[in-house]
Protein backbone atom coordinates (compact mmCIF):
# COMPACT_ATOMS: atom_id res chain seq x y z
CA UNK A 1 0.00 0.00 0.00
CA UNK A 2 2.66 2.52 0.95
CA UNK A 3 5.23 1.64 -1.70
CA UNK A 4 2.88 1.78 -4.71
CA UNK A 5 -0.12 3.67 -3.39
CA UNK A 6 -2.52 0.88 -4.30
CA UNK A 7 -4.38 -1.73 -2.32
CA UNK A 8 -4.31 -5.27 -3.68
CA UNK A 9 -6.65 -7.64 -1.94
CA UNK A 10 -8.38 -10.76 -3.20
CA UNK A 11 -12.00 -9.88 -2.52
CA UNK A 12 -13.49 -12.73 -4.56
CA UNK A 13 -14.59 -14.64 -1.45
CA UNK A 14 -16.71 -11.81 -0.05
CA UNK A 15 -20.17 -12.75 1.18
CA UNK A 16 -23.01 -10.71 2.56
CA UNK A 17 -23.40 -11.24 6.29
CA UNK A 18 -25.93 -10.11 8.84
CA UNK A 19 -26.04 -9.30 12.54
CA UNK A 20 -29.39 -10.21 14.09
CA UNK A 21 -29.82 -8.57 17.48
CA UNK A 22 -31.93 -9.81 20.40
CA UNK A 23 -33.38 -7.17 22.71
CA UNK A 24 -35.35 -7.96 25.85
CA UNK A 25 -37.28 -5.61 28.16
CA UNK A 26 -35.35 -3.37 30.53
CA UNK A 27 -35.65 -3.84 34.28
CA UNK A 28 -34.79 -7.51 34.67
CA UNK A 29 -31.52 -9.19 35.56
CA UNK A 30 -30.75 -11.67 32.78
CA UNK A 31 -28.52 -14.73 32.97
CA UNK A 32 -26.30 -16.11 30.22
CA UNK A 33 -27.68 -19.12 28.38
CA UNK A 34 -26.16 -22.49 29.27
CA UNK A 35 -23.39 -23.71 26.95
CA UNK A 36 -25.79 -26.28 25.47
CA UNK A 37 -28.20 -23.54 24.29
CA UNK A 38 -25.34 -21.53 22.77
CA UNK A 39 -24.07 -24.66 21.03
CA UNK A 40 -27.52 -25.30 19.52
CA UNK A 41 -27.68 -21.73 18.21
CA UNK A 42 -24.16 -21.92 16.77
CA UNK A 43 -24.89 -25.25 15.06
CA UNK A 44 -27.69 -23.80 12.93
CA UNK A 45 -26.40 -23.82 9.34
CA UNK A 46 -25.67 -20.25 8.26
CA UNK A 47 -24.83 -18.97 11.77
CA UNK A 48 -21.21 -17.85 12.06
CA UNK A 49 -21.11 -16.73 15.71
CA UNK A 50 -23.19 -15.81 18.74
CA UNK A 51 -22.24 -13.03 21.14
CA UNK A 52 -23.76 -12.51 24.57
CA UNK A 53 -23.57 -8.75 25.06
CA UNK A 54 -23.90 -8.18 28.79
CA UNK A 55 -22.11 -9.07 32.01
CA UNK A 56 -24.14 -11.03 34.57
CA UNK A 57 -22.20 -9.57 37.49
CA UNK A 58 -22.93 -5.95 36.50
CA UNK A 59 -26.27 -4.38 37.42
CA UNK A 60 -28.51 -4.02 34.35
CA UNK A 61 -28.78 -0.24 34.68
CA UNK A 62 -24.97 0.02 34.48
CA UNK A 63 -24.94 -1.34 30.92
CA UNK A 64 -25.10 1.16 28.04
CA UNK A 65 -28.31 0.19 26.25
CA UNK A 66 -30.75 1.98 23.96
CA UNK A 67 -34.09 3.08 25.44
CA UNK A 68 -35.99 0.52 23.33
CA UNK A 69 -34.62 -2.59 25.04
CA UNK A 70 -31.81 -4.42 26.78
CA UNK A 71 -29.50 -6.03 24.23
CA UNK A 72 -28.72 -9.58 25.35
CA UNK A 73 -27.28 -11.21 22.21
CA UNK A 74 -26.07 -10.71 18.66
CA UNK A 75 -26.22 -13.54 16.13
CA UNK A 76 -23.82 -13.13 13.21
CA UNK A 77 -24.93 -15.11 10.19
CA UNK A 78 -24.80 -15.59 6.43
CA UNK A 79 -28.57 -16.04 6.20
CA UNK A 80 -31.28 -13.87 7.77
CA UNK A 81 -33.45 -16.95 8.29
CA UNK A 82 -30.66 -18.75 10.15
CA UNK A 83 -30.05 -15.69 12.32
CA UNK A 84 -33.73 -15.37 13.17
CA UNK A 85 -33.95 -19.08 14.09
CA UNK A 86 -30.95 -18.74 16.42
CA UNK A 87 -32.37 -15.52 17.91
CA UNK A 88 -35.71 -17.23 18.57
CA UNK A 89 -33.94 -20.12 20.29
CA UNK A 90 -32.05 -17.68 22.53
CA UNK A 91 -35.19 -15.61 23.18
CA UNK A 92 -36.86 -18.65 24.76
CA UNK A 93 -34.00 -18.84 27.28
CA UNK A 94 -34.07 -15.14 28.13
CA UNK A 95 -37.88 -14.99 28.36
CA UNK A 96 -38.10 -17.84 30.89
CA UNK A 97 -38.16 -16.92 34.59
CA UNK A 98 -34.69 -16.70 36.13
Amino acid sequence: LYARGEWRFDDSGRRTGYSVVLFMPHGRRYRHPPPSALALARQIPGVSSVQITFHEEIEPDRHAMPPGGFRVAIVNCWSHDAGRRARDLLRRHFASPA
